[in-house]
This record gives C-alpha cells, sequence and structure tokens, in this order.
C-alpha cells in the first residue's frame, strides 16, 4: 500500500513554519562576522539589507527588492535568516528580482514538500517494495539501536530546488566575493546559539538556515549541526552592522500573533506561545533602529508560512509595504546615474550558463562511483543542463542508497568543474519495513496479512541485498532473498530466495463455494534476468 500524499506531514510541517517564523531567541558563537569593503562612493553611507524568515511569507521580500531597485538604492550588505537567506543570497551573487521571481515560479512547492522519489525515479525493487509494505518511514537498525528518519522528510525535492536557484554563485565558496556581501544565519542545535554562515556551498548555507527541526534533518557545517535560524536570531540586525552597514533596511515577514478566535487547536497554541516567548528578542533587535533606518513588515497577515503557491499576492505585498515606507526610502536613494555606476562597480559574479570542464563524485554510499557516474548524462565541454542533471540526480536518489542527492560548481584553475554529492543514510543500512493487505476473494471473507521485513541493503558496492521477510494472518509465510546486480547499470542480476508460502484456495461446485483448503508449500527459486526500462 503506498501514500502519494500525506495531508498530516503537510499540517504538521505548516505547524513548525509557524513555530520558527518568528523565533529568534538570540545567542552569538563562533562563525566569524567579517568586515567587508566593498568599492563605492566613500562619502555614501553603507546600506545592509536584513531580511527576515517567515516560510512562505518570505516572498514578500522579492517585491521589497523591486521597489528598492525602482528608486536607485544601494545595498551594501544583506544578511538573511530562513527564507530571507534564499531570497538575500539570490540577490547578493547577482541575480535581479525579476529572475528571482522566475525562479520561484518555476517550483513546484507541492513536489517539494512530499519529498519522497517520484515512482518513475524509483528502481524495480523499490517499486515492488510500493506493493508490500506501506509505511513510507522505515525503521532503521544502529549499533545503538532502533532509529527513525531525523526529519519528518528528508530535504532531497527541497534541496534540488535551492541548487536550481543558487547555482549561478556556486563558483564561489566566500560570501564576501558575492556581488554583495552576505551572511546566512542559522542555529546551532546543541547549544542554541546562532551561526552565521560565511563560505562555502551557497545552497547548503540556504538549507541549514531554513532547516526547520523536526520537519527537515539538521545540516553539518563545520562540524556543527544546525537548523534554522530563526530560532536564534530571526531579525540579525546586528550581523549587518557588524558587517559595516551604517544604516539598515529591515523587511520582517514574521507570522503574526493569532486571535483568539484562530487558536483552535493545540497546535495553534503552541505556536502561539513559541511566538510571545521568542518574539521578545526579535523586538529587541527592533529596537536598536535608528533614526535613518527602515522598518518593512509586509502586511498579509491572512497568508500563513507555508502558503507557498500564494507567491503572486506575497510579493505584491512587499511591493506595498516597500511603498509605504518610500518617503525613509527616498532618503538612501542615488541620483540615476550614480545608482547606474554603483551597479556597474559590482563585480559579475552570477554564471547563468557554466561550461563544465570536468566532473568530480563525492559518493558517501556504499555503492560503488561508477554505479554513480553512469547515470549522471552532463557532458563535458558544454554548458551545464540543470533540468537533465536533476532528473539524473532524482534517478540516483531513486536507488535509495542515499539521504539526498545534490550538486554544486567549482573553479579550479581556470576550469568549471560540476560536484556531485551522494549524501549517505547510516542510519538506514539496515532497515525493518511493515505492511498491512486485505482483499475479498472469492466471496468468501477478507484475507488480511501483516507483513514484517529485514533489509540491508550495503552488503556491497553493486547493490548487493539481503531482504527476509515474514507474514502473519489469513496466508502466513516466511522467506528469505539474496539479491544481486551484476553491473553498474544495475539492469542484469542474479536472485536466490527461498521460503515457505500458504494459500487459502476455495473449492467450488456449482458457483457454490463447498470449502476452503489452506495449502502450504515450501519453494526455493534461483533466477537471473535483465531488468528493461519501465515506467509502471
Amino acid at each position: 500500500m503506498a501514500f502519494r500524499h500525506c495531508p498530516f506531514s503537510l499540517a504538521i510541517f505548516a505547524a513548525l513554519c509557524l513555530l520558527v517564523s518568528s523565533g529568534n531567541a538570540h545567542s552569538q558563537t563562533n562563525g566569524g562576522v567579517g568586515q567587508s569593503s566593498p568599492d563605492d562612493t566613500p562619502t555614501r553611507p553603507k546600506i545592509g539589507l536584513v531580511l527576515s524568515g517567515g516560510g512562505a511569507r518570505g516572498f514578500a521580500h522579492i517585491g521589497v527588492l523591486k521597489i528598492l531597485e525602482a528608486n536607485n538604492i544601494p545595498v551594501d550588505y544583506i544578511v538573511g535568516t530562513s527564507m530571507g537567506s534564499i531570497i538575500g543570497g539570490l540577490y547578493a551573487i547577482g541575480l535581479s528580482p525579476d529572475e528571482i521571481e522566475q525562479g520561484v515560479i518555476g517550483i513546484n512547492w507541492e513536489d517539494v514538500f512530499r519529498d519522497f522519489a517520484n515512482r518513475e525515479y524509483k528502481s524495480f525493487r523499490r517499486k515492488r517494495d510500493d506493493v508490500d509494505f506501506f509505511n513510507i518511514h522505515r525503521v532503521g537498525i544502529t549499533k545503538d539501536g532502533l532509529q527513525i528518519s531525523p526529519g519528518l522528510i528528508e530535504g532531497q525535492q527541497i534541496e534540488l530546488a535551492l541548487d536550481r536557484l543558487a547555482y549561478p554563485g556556486f563558483h564561489i565558496q566566500d560570501f564576501d566575493k558575492f556581488q554583495i556581501p552576505y551572511r546566512a544565519i542559522a542555529t546551532d542545535i546543541e547549544t542554541g546559539d546562532e551561526f552565521i554562515i560565511k563560505k562555502g556551498n551557497l545552497a547548503r548555507a540556504m538549507r541549514a538556515s531554513m532547516s526547520i527541526p523536526a520537519a527537515l534533518p539538521p545540516i553539518e557545517i563545520n562540524q556543527t549541526l544546525l537548523v534554522d535560524g530563526g530560532i536564534a536570531n530571526n531579525v540579525p540586525i546586528d550581523i549587518a552592522r557588524n558587517m559595516g552597514a551604517d544604516i539598515v533596511i529591515v523587511v520582517d515577514v514574521s507570522a503574526p500573533l493569532l486571535d483568539k478566535a484562530d487558536l483552535k487547536s493545540s497546535i495553534d497554541v503552541t505556536g502561539q506561545l513559541t511566538t510571545i516567548l521568542t518574539r521578545r528578542v526579535a523586538d529587541a533587535q527592533i529596537k536598536t533602529l535608528k533614526e535613518k533606518d527602515v522598518l518593512i513588515i509586509p502586511g498579509e497577515t491572512d497568508i500563513t508560512s507555508s502558503d507557498f503557491e500564494r507567491y503572486p499576492e506575497l510579493i505584491q505585498s512587499g511591493e506595498e509595504a516597500a511603498m509605504q515606507q518610500l518617503d525613509t526610502l527616498r532618503a538612501l536613494s542615488l541620483s540615476r546615474q550614480d545608482y547606474l555606476a554603483y551597479k556597474a562597480s559590482l563585480a559579475t559574479t552570477a554564471r547563468r550558463q557554466p561550461v563544465i570542464d570536468y566532473i568530480k563524485i563525492n559518493n558517501q554510499t556504499p555503492l560503488r562511483d561508477d554505479v554513480i557516474r553512469v547515470r549522471i548524462h552532463q557532458k563535458v565541454g558544454e554548458p551545464l543542463d540543470v533540468r537533465q542533471l536533476e532528473e539524473d540526480l532524482s534517478y540516483i536518489y531513486g536507488l535509495d542508497y542515499s539521504g539526498s542527492v545534490v550538486y554544486s560548481l567549482e573553479q579550479r584553475d581556470g576550469k568549471t568543474g560540476l560536484l556531485v554529492f551522494v549524501r549517505d543514510r547510516p542510519w538506514a543500512h539496515q532497515y525493518l519495513q511493515f505492511g498491512l493487505s486485505i482483499e475479498t476473494a472469492f466471496e468468501i471473507q477478507s484475507i488480511t496479512n501483516f507483513n514484517a521485513s529485514y533489509n540491508k541493503n550495503n552488503l556491497n558496492g553493486l547493490a548487493g541485498e539481503l531482504r527476509a521477510t515474514a507474514g502473519f494472518g489469513s496466508e502466513p509465510g516466511i522467506s528469505a532473498e539474496y539479491y544481486q546486480p551484476l553491473n553498474p547499470e544495475l539492469d542484469y542480476f542474479v536472485s536466490a530466495k527461498t521460503g515457505i508460502k500458504t494459500r487459502v484456495v476455495p473449492t467450488r461446485i456449482d458457483d457454490r463455494i463447498e470449502s476452503i483448503q489452506r495449502f502450504n508449500r515450501r519453494f526455493l527459486s534461483l533466477s537471473a534476468g535483465k531488468i528493461f526500462k519501465q515506467t509502471t
């Protein structure tokens, strides 16, 4: 029994978005904030842009950026938390507000938060699991005991979406060398302290900054486990000032407090309590604003942190909120000539069509590297084909050996390399699965079976696996199977399987069921074959 959609999971995810969208218990630790001095007219004040977290509500940041550009307002530093880190990071590498909006439009947000590999990308073995086992979250067996996934979803689709948005800046690892110096804010899950990300892979930094606890697994950077930055510092005004900002423009898209009539469930009450407790530090940050600073608060209070499909309204609300502060913003405007000169002085960092000179595989799974490489169709010497690469990585993820399969770019000796990261899922090298089937046949009572399996999938680099199953109920049985692919494509295989099956068979005479008999059959099968491409 396979679940294609899980409303409960999405509801929990939405609730967790609410919990962290305004959270910001603030305590600064390592991570470092460096001083940056981009070339610009030295006489004008440096302007820092602070973009808060708020889930889908963060799309309002795009509207604010449109107004800033339309009114010739330069930005010298950008600091973002959660969704603010995504929009801010894309602007920092040189994407225009319109390009960022087009990137948002190109993402299927429902699929992003569904996360599980689409059936078309699954291997034949894993497709068979859809028939026999219904559980989405398997139970891993480790040396420390049983373990489930550290997040409600693994984040594969989210990471691919972030890769698609951020790849024009992948070749730059130092965020001070972006077109606009940039920082992403995350939270150290061990201490609760804020962690400032100033270097590395941009999409990875964004993913860490928006890693909602329990909904998404933590991200490890510099041996530190990181979750959503909104927990530690959702409105990081102090970070922008430490970078060198004389004046800050703050966009706060945090979810507002709910009215009494909207507090209908325990999740609503928990979210409200969290907002009340954590909002105090955010307000303390906002109280540091000075006379020339600008605070913009988009006003779409009826749109929640999980309403990702309502991005047109949210972008519009950002424009409207910025327009309400236009008199104050105009004090920061340059003449059109000076603004164009400022834009021209910025380094060109975004590479929208990088040509790939070499490909490197960073494979942390038990699979051999050639099993990964044979599934990547990007050609050396040609521009990066993002759509094809995403499909290739989806097939690798569908093999079901990795927690995520993502990519990056690097610049070395004047050449551009495509790096493919296949991250291990160490807690699920051995795992349990459970299934339940209920059927009615031959106009007799229903046949109910409960199935359980033990699986070990790290036997060798060619995806060899061992499975033992037991069935309880109307048709009990037990079996053990060894399955071994023979080549990197994993399409030739051999298999050995043995066990005992029970079948319920009715005896019919003149369309009447005279008796029901139960047959037990021992079996041993040896097979070899080839799997052809199929889409069932």
